[in-house]
């Protein structure tokens, strides 16, 4: 049996890094690292610039 790959999910509580994370721990193949940030923390680096920003 090979060693499991190792995957960093950052944003694992969004909708896609929910998905991602429940994806990679059933299919057996991986050691999964997920991070999230708290709210407060999260609309400190989220603006519309950055959010919509197409550069």
């Amino acid at each position: 049996m090979s060693a499991k790959k190792l995957c960093l999910v950052d944003g694992a509580l969004g909708h896609t890094g929910s998905f991602l994370v429940k994806f990679l721990h059933e299919s057996g193949e991986w050691n999964i690292v997920a991070t999230d940030l708290q709210s407060e923390d999260r609309a400190k680096l989220m603006t519309k610039e950055t959010v919509f920003s197409k550069d």
